[in-house]
């Protein structure tokens, strides 16, 4: 019998099979718009579950910014991007408000790095045009995005390996 985690990780191969299938392959869909669009809103999650588990005190919402954002994502991304701009900034200050704190690095280290690969995601994005409509294609692609996982062999600059909320390093 497969457990809820392995259902969950079977997913992007699922997913990655079908977009080979109509000639749509790894290298080029971890490039496109979509997937980028997918990975942004992922960012926005793990930004959010940090600054719940900070300033609410570890009362973290059933349903994070980004999840909350996916349906109208897969209708309109640019939409979606829009109504993320709305919400991102209060967790955007808050980091920008750890550095000058005095609170141990370690503490708003995951945090920065979300914030770090949003930005990235963000300067790719801003070199293309976002759509206002997606096809199916379109739609795996995001999803691919979206439950696609850092990994790195080597520590990142702040000296640690992150895990995802399966216990995955990222």
């Amino acid at each position: 019998i497969l457990n809820h985690r392995r259902i969950v990780s079977l997913m992007p191969a699922a997913l990655g099979l079908c977009l080979s299938k109509l000639g749509i392959e790894r290298r080029d869909y971890m490039r496109s718009t979509p997937f980028l669009v997918g990975k942004m809103l992922a960012m926005a999650d793990l930004l959010h579950k940090e600054y719940c588990l900070d300033v609410r005190k570890g009362s973290i919402p059933t349903q994070l910014v980004g999840n909350a954002l996916m349906p109208t994502a897969l209708e309109n991304p640019q939409q979606a991007l829009a109504r993320l701009s709305d919400r991102i900034y209060v967790y955007k200050s808050w980091v920008d408000k750890s550095y000058s704190s005095n609170e141990p690095g370690e503490k708003y280290a995951l945090a920065r790095w979300a914030v770090k690969q949003m930005g990235l995601v963000s300067q790719e994005l801003s070199e293309r045009r976002i759509t206002t409509q997606t096809n199916e294609a379109d739609k795996a692609q995001m999803l691919l995005g979206y439950l696609s996982r850092e990994t790195r062999s080597d520590k990142d600059e702040l000296g640690a390996e992150f895990e995802d909320s399966y216990g995955e390093v990222v």
